[in-house]
């Protein structure tokens, strides 16, 4: 037996024998009885001429007329077919190339068939070298060497076609073996496009193929500026780079020792720093900056290590640009060389980690004794509150407090912090400090955050603190964390400001709930509770904190419809009723904004309480954009606001011819569509029952049940199309109820079928 033509093809002798005969009875025209008997004897072909002409008319039965994807059509298949068959077929076969074009050598060629590569290569009516010597190309990206040898075998395949491209494309791949093939053929120039094929696989890393080019006299790896070795560097292909470096011809200080100032990996900088060639301190030590800023630590700490590298040039660079971006190990590595300043400019180092959020970073540089991080009037620890980057707030606060305590009243207060802040309130007032206004007056400021009101109490008695110290930090941090107490007290200091930073103090004690430090915000004449478009009172909404809002809504200044009302708004979608019963009685309050999508986004979530609300208001639309809060509610399973959307007459729950139903019976919601079937505008034959065919796709027997409780729904639409889906997915218990249902007749299915003898096992 022959090997196959195509390796999608498969058939059988007797198949091919069926359509010869076939061929026989209706060629009476061409052939007489006497020739047919000769040719079809014992099954067995015996004249070579009538073969020839039966064979070539089964060739071209049902075959294309326009070629578009070659390895769809007929013809194909029936020339791998007959050509398999039997030697004698194969050769008569053979001889039928008039319909042969490159487009079967290229499938060939793809499909790794190396025979048939062979047979079209010997019909000289085939160009190889079609298209630019698309073949060859092909063969080298896609096929096998064996195709590649007898591809290059033929004089009329040019590899060199196209500059070379065959041979560049190869390379660049890092298929060694091919590169070594081609370089053999004289016509190949791998010195082409000015060494692109040198300097691709270079960049790619495939040492195999720069290792043959190197043995090339006719390649020079230094061409375009040595970019060979820059870029293996830079991609940290060492064994690359060692390659380069052995040869005389490469230079590795190019471009301002471009490779060594773009080597990450700590292997490829090895390498470079032992070239004397090599300096790693040009350019201001741009080598060590550039490593420190890509994190790259293993480059860093071999760079410091070596004698000529400065790490704290250009205004110590390596240590703050490790620092703004987060390198942590860089910034260790650095911090252990007596060189390095991490507090240059002024102590940029940690100002830029704190600002973008690296704990790590600040936490490393805090334990640096050169390090200050109050500089620029404490802006470490201003950026990082501005960002809300609570880890590295953390962090800074602590070491304020740590300078201000001293080392072991710190200690004694952190041992002594647990459930009974009463202890460490004591702690601090027996152990009064020589000057509590230090650091920015942190003392104060930590006390007013615990709420320690007989602490804070002694320490505004001193003249030294200032309660308004880091912008009213002191009457925030009370506001915030709801100690009334402490606020009252800071209040009746004139020095105190409770409106400072647009109103922070009342914004998150309406945030957070706390009713009477906002009583007592209120009272003071420099808050404004409208500051920030109202802020405060939309906090409060949004978090259900409706004592607070109703406290707000006292205010003449507040404004309870801004940014469009969004305070309603998202008191309804947070399911808020009290806040939303609170809003509903004010008038300058419209639930109708935006397209009625509070009680969209209220029945949505199943917010019956709110919904009930809502409805009740005149203004409010429950059926706007196509019922579309009815549709949400009943796709989620929220009964209670579905039979509250119901009740409303301006709901239409069939909308989208009864879409709610069919939906809920498909996801087998048989309590939704027991509400939805208790509706007399509900019609459940919609769609040709399509309620009842979906769910019993499905196997939901429940939602069945209901269905077939109702005339309208006819079980047996589509010749039985429900019973048949029923049985063929084994749904025993739905085909049980749809044979107690007199309509339907199981008799009516196609005899034979396996729903028909589903049937019979479930009954």
């Amino acid at each position: 037996m022959a090997p196959r033509f195509f390796f999608w093809i498969t058939a059988t002798p007797q198949i091919l024998t069926q359509h010869i005969l076939a061929f026989c009875t209706r060629s009476s025209s061409l052939l007489s009885n006497r020739q047919r008997r000769q040719v079809t004897m014992n099954g067995i072909i015996t004249s070579h001429d009538i073969t020839r002409v039966i064979l070539h008319d089964v060739l071209n039965r049902d075959v294309e007329s326009e070629l578009s994807y070659p390895e769809s059509q007929n013809r194909r298949k029936q020339f791998a077919l007959l050509r398999s068959t039997c030697k004698l077929w194969k050769d008569v076969v053979d001889g039928f190339t008039d319909w042969l074009t490159e487009d079967d050598l290229l499938l060939a060629i793809t499909g790794c068939k190396i025979d048939s590569v062979r047979f079209l290569l010997t019909r000289r009516e085939l160009d190889p070298s079609v298209r630019d010597n698309k073949p060859i190309r092909t063969a080298l990206r896609d096929s096998t060497m064996e195709i590649v040898r007898l591809l290059l075998r033929d004089p009329r395949v040019d590899p060199s076609a196209r500059d070379n491209k065959a041979f560049r494309e190869t390379a660049s791949k890092g298929y060694d073996e091919e590169i070594e093939l081609l370089l053999a053929d004289p016509r190949v120039d791998p010195s082409a496009e000015n060494n692109e094929a040198f300097r691709r696989a270079a960049s790619e890393g495939h040492h195999e193929v720069v290792e043959l080019l190197l043995d090339d006299p006719r390649v020079d790896p230094s061409t375009e500026d040595n970019e060979a070795i820059r870029y293996a560097a830079s991609k940290g292909h060492h064994e690359v780079v060692e390659l380069l470096l052995a040869d005389p011809r490469v230079d590795p200080s190019v471009c301002d020792q471009e490779a060594i100032k773009r080597a990450s990996h700590a292997m490829t900088v090895q390498l470079l720093l032992t070239d004397p060639r090599v300096d790693p301190s040009v350019d201001d030590n741009e080598a060590i900056i550039r490593a420190s800023q890509r994190g790259a630590d293993q480059a860093v700490k071999l760079l410091l290590e070596d004698a000529r590298v400065d790490p704290s040039a250009y205004h110590q660079e390596a240590i703050k640009s490790a620092s703004w971006v987060g390198r942590t190990k860089v910034v260790q590595l650095l911090l252990s060389d007596p060189r390095v300043d991490p507090s240059a400019d002024n102590n940029e180092a940690i100002i830029g980690a704190a600002g973008d959020g690296h704990s790590k970073v600040v936490e490393l540089l805090l334990s640096h004794p050169l390090v200050d991080p109050f500089a620029r009037n404490y802006e470490a620890i201003r950026e990082a509150e501005k960002r809300r980057h609570t880890e590295v707030i953390h962090l800074l606060w602590h070491h304020e407090m740590k300078v201000a305590w001293g080392d072991s009243l710190y200690e004694q207060a952190f041992e002594t912090l647990g459930e009974d802040h009463g202890d460490l309130e004591r702690l601090f007032l027996s152990h009064p400090l020589a000057d509590p206004s230090v650091v920015d007056n942190a003392t104060i400021r930590y006390a007013s955050y615990m709420g320690f009101i007989e602490w804070v109490r002694t320490l505004m008695s001193n003249l030294q603190v200032d309660p308004s110290a880091r912008d009213n930090e002191a009457i925030r941090k009370a506001a915030s964390e709801g100690h009334h107490e402490v606020v009252r007290l800071l209040l009746a200091d004139s020095r105190a400001d409770p409106s400072a930073r647009d109103n922070m103090a009342l914004r998150e004690a309406a945030a957070k709930g706390h009713y009477e430090v906002v009583q007592l915000l209120l009272a003071d004449l420099r808050v404004d509770p409208s500051a920030r478009n109202n802020e405060a009172f939309r906090q409060a909404a949004f978090d259900g904190h409706h004592e607070v809002v109703r406290l707000l809504l006292a205010d003449p200044r507040v404004d309870p419809s801004t940014e469009d009302n969004e305070a309603i708004r998202q008191a309804a979608l947070k399911g808020h009723h009290e806040v939303v019963r609170i809003l509903l009685a004010d008038p300058r309050v419209d639930p109708s904004t935006v397209d009625n999508v509070a009680i969209t986004w209220a029945a949505s979530k199943g917010h019956h309480e709110v919904v009930r609300l809502l409805l009740a208001d005149s203004r409010v639309d429950p059926s706007v954009r196509g019922n579309y809060a009815f549709m949400c509610t009943a796709y989620h399973g929220h009964h209670e606001v579905v039979r509250l959307l119901l009740a409303d007459s301006r709901v239409d729950p069939t909308t989208e011819d009864n879409y709610v139903l069919r939906k809920a019976a498909a996801y087998g919601h048989h309590e939704m569509v027991r509400l939805l079937l208790a509706d007399p505008r509900v019609d459940p034959s919609t769609e040709d029952n399509e309620a009842l065919r979906m769910a019993a796709s499905k196997g939901h027997h429940e939602v069945i049940r209901l269905l077939l409780a109702d005339s309208r729904v006819d079980p047996t639409t589509e010749d039985n199309y429900v019973l048949r889906k029923a049985a063929a997915y084994g749904h025993h218990e739905m085909v049980r109820l749809l044979l107690a249902d007199p309509r339907v007749d199981p008799h009516r299915m196609r005899p034979g079928s396996y729903q028909e003898g589903q049937l019979t096992k479930t009954k």
